[in-house]
């Protein structure tokens, strides 16, 4: 199973920002585990909350931490996650993002469309510049 794909829609807490939202998936090797709807305590600039769910309505021991600072206009994320199973990764969601320019080191560039780019396997990856995304593997 790749990870973004799911037989039904997760019900996640997410955090609005000033251009988009986010929101933290904690994944296992049998499961994906969300913040429960309404959990998410805030202080300054860090969430905290106790209360993940696993197929939207069966709570879980764990938890999930977010700091977000912003630096010069752009954030910066770290994310803590617990779970009494092992921890397979650890998604940040961005959802409405507002639309612009994906940029290649090979490609010309292009704008993004509501539709979003469609990258083709196994050789759509290589001239990807704008940064999608981002990852922390643990020790």
């Amino acid at each position: 199973m790749q990870i973004q794909d799911l037989s039904y829609k997760l019900k996640n807490d997410h955090i609005d920002l000033k251009d988009y939202q986010v929101s933290v998936e904690v994944f296992s090797l049998e499961n994906v585990y969300t913040i429960e709807p309404g959990s998410l305590l805030r202080k300054d600039n860090y969430y905290y909350s106790n209360s993940l769910l696993w197929g939207n309505d069966v709570k879980t021991q764990g938890s999930v931490e977010l700091h977000i600072d912003n630096h010069d206009g752009y954030d910066e994320l770290q994310v803590d996650a617990s779970l009494t199973q092992n921890i397979r990764s650890i998604k940040i969601r961005f959802d409405n993002l507002p639309l612009g320019t994906y940029i290649s080191s090979v490609d010309e560039d292009k704008e993004v469309t509501e539709k979003g780019l469609l990258f083709r396997y196994p050789e759509g990856w290589r001239s990807l510049s704008t940064p999608f995304s981002f990852c922390h593997q643990l020790s």
